[in-house]
């Protein structure tokens, strides 16, 4: 498969899953963007430039540690500036 093929895939598939989360949040003001990148420096450069007051992550995604808060929720913890909700995996 071409990567223009791999990526729009990925997108759609994002946009999938961020419709679903925001139907879950109702009238709550949210925005949904797809970024591509190194996760925590998308995040962090993305709530800095876009003046975003709150972020919400999944504490983990690996099931094996689910004790523990993942290693993109922890730099983005450690760096940010704004709010962060960490919530437990669904």
């Amino acid at each position: 498969m071409p990567f223009a093929e791999v990526m729009d895939d990925k997108k759609r598939i994002g946009n999938e899953i961020l419709d679903k989360a925001s139907k879950k949040l109702g009238e709550f003001n949210c925005t949904k963007e797809i970024l591509f990148g190194y996760a925590d420096k998308e995040i962090l450069g993305y709530s800095s430039k876009n003046n975003i007051d709150t972020i919400i992550m999944a504490k983990n995604t690996k099931k094996k540690f689910s004790g523990i808060v993942g290693s993109v929720t922890s730099q983005v913890l450690k760096k940010t500036n704004c709010v962060m909700i960490i919530l437990p995996q669904a």
